[in-house]
């Protein structure tokens, strides 16, 4: 059984194997790829999570109310999504930030809720002025901040106010 024809015949090549070939091509590549990940370790951009090193502990998030309370589906109802809403919140936060020098942490009421009428008036005018018009006839719409804090020892505290109102 030492003739090469006589293996083909049977099933057992003599040549090696293309698909052995590829396969070992592709671990050497596979292996070079993980050797380079352990020496490199986590820095970016090989790490899968860069951005979320260092958690806050606190956040904020933003909703927008009926008088009686009620949450109102902005999305739904307006076309604009709700992170829409507190990114425009935040920018103004920011800009007042910019302009007098006091953090976002120590903001005085007074400056969020003027941030959060011109938030609601932005919705109201350039953000879903013609849902708007379709959807709140008499209806009037309040805008609520939401501050979401780790306690030192574990747990949340949730710190709710309504800014707004029009």
């Amino acid at each position: 059984m030492s003739d090469p024809a006589q293996r083909e015949v049977e099933g057992d090549s003599v040549a090696p194997s293309r698909t052995g070939t590829i396969l070992a091509a592709n671990l050497g590549v596979v292996a070079f790829f993980v050797l380079l990940s352990l020496a490199a370790g986590e820095w970016y951009p090989l790490s899968p999570f860069p951005m979320y090193s260092n958690f806050s502990n606190k956040v904020l998030y933003v909703y927008v109310t009926d008088t009686a309370g009620n949450p109102i589906p902005v999305e739904t109802r307006f076309g604009v999504q709700t992170s829409e809403l507190k990114k425009a919140y935040e920018g103004r936060l920011k800009k007042i930030k910019a302009e007098t020098g006091i953090s976002m942490s120590k903001m005085p009421l007074e400056r969020r809720q003027e941030s959060a009428r011109e938030t609601l008036l932005q919705l109201k005018e350039s953000l879903a002025p013609e849902k708007m018009r379709e959807t709140l006839r008499d209806e009037r719409l309040q805008f609520h901040e939401v501050i979401v804090r780790l306690r030192k020892g574990g747990g949340l505290d949730e710190e709710k106010r309504m800014l707004a109102e029009f």
